[in-house]
């Protein structure tokens, strides 16, 4: 089974000190732990979360879930 996975690209790739352009936290993001799960977030070199951007509600969240994290580890989502 092929697994895909989509993100919202936002402005592009790009981050500021205190926001980043897009909500790609699993292309763009780092390991760390928001809500008590270790997930791919964004975030500072400090560790502190970075507010995303996206034009479609919801969409604008700094994380991903920690289950579709461990897959994309894996290989299993491209």
């Amino acid at each position: 089974v092929r697994l895909i996975a989509v993100e919202a690209g936002g402005r592009g790739p790009g981050c500021t000190e205190r926001t980043a352009d897009h909500g790609a936290s699993l292309g763009q993001g780092s390991d760390g732990v928001l809500h008590g799960a270790l997930t791919k977030i964004l975030q500072d070199p400090y560790g502190q979360i970075l507010e995303s951007y996206s034009v479609a509600a919801g969409l604008d969240y700094p994380g991903v879930g920690p289950e579709l994290a461990y897959l994309a580890e894996r290989g299993r989502v491209t």
